[in-house]
Order: structure tokens, then sequence, then C-alpha cells
């Protein structure tokens, strides 16, 4: 499935043959505008949101703010998963998985796909990892800035 292309099953979400297997999933995605240029920092302005929309960002954003909803996301990115895959991977329970990934789900961020008697666990939102990638890279900028401050501050 073309990332750029808009979901065609009823639900609004990829049918289960859209979604890409684990091993085609893109470790990077480009984020593009509607007319298919080159979206990011540089694009060119758009209209201004309204207080409204910016308002159901921030709550998707918030959903976003937590770590280890940012880990199953990584987690997410390589393969699709049952929950008990995904806790295999980290340092927490199965309910805690289930809470996270059930929250990343009301927020469109994942979709879960009947697999024979599991379920797994799969992006839904490319966007969101795109946005992971440029705060991922923007943060180790400003440690990599904060670092080379601390140590020109302790040579003078």
């Amino acid at each position: 499935m073309n990332y750029h292309e808009k979901p065609t099953s009823q639900n609004g979400l990829p049918s289960r043959d859209e979604l890409p297997s684990g091993n085609e999933l893109p470790s990077r995605i480009e984020l593009r505008s509607r007319n298919g240029s080159p979206g990011g920092a540089h694009a060119p302005a758009r209209r201004p949101v309204s207080d409204g929309l910016l308002d159901l960002v921030a709550a998707r954003i918030a959903v976003l703010a937590d770590p280890m909803r940012l880990r199953l996301l990584q987690r997410l990115r390589l393969r699709r998963s049952t929950v008990a895959e995904l806790t295999d991977t980290l340092p927490t329970t199965q309910q805690n998985v289930s809470r996270h990934l059930a929250r990343l789900h009301d927020a469109g961020f994942v979709t879960r796909v009947r697999d024979g008697r599991c379920v797994r666990y799969a992006i839904s939102s490319p966007t969101a990892v795109r946005v992971l990638d440029l705060l991922a890279e923007e943060t180790v900028h400003r440690v990599d800035l904060l670092a080379r401050s601390v140590h020109s501050g302790t040579e003078g």
C-alpha cells in the first residue's frame, strides 16, 4: 500500500491485505502534502488551524507522550505483533501492554488484525512514525548541541 493513498476499506482503515508485512514496513516514511510535494518544516504555510482542531491535535499528541507507547510504536514499525510478543520484548506486563495498545488504537495510531485466534497490532498511522522520527532526530541534535556547549564552556 502506498502510504500517501487513502485507505479503501469501509471503516477507514487499511484492510489486512493493504497493510505491509513486517519486512515491508519502512524505517522512515516521507511526509508529503496533499499535492504530493514534500512536507515538513520547510513546507509552504497552510491555513491557520482552529482552536478546536488544536485541542484535538493536543489530545492525540498526549497519547504519544508516554515512553511505553513510543516503545510499542517502535516495535510495531518492525513487524505486526501480538500483545504477548510485545510483552516479551519489554519489561512490563501483558495487561500494561494491552492498556497502552488500546490507547494507541483509540487514537488511530495502531490497528488490530485478527490472525486466527490471535490479534496482531500494526501501525495504522505512518504520520505518527514520522513524528517520532522527527522528534528523535531533533532530540539527538539538541543533546549534541548541549554537549558541545558544555564541552566548550569547560575549556575556556
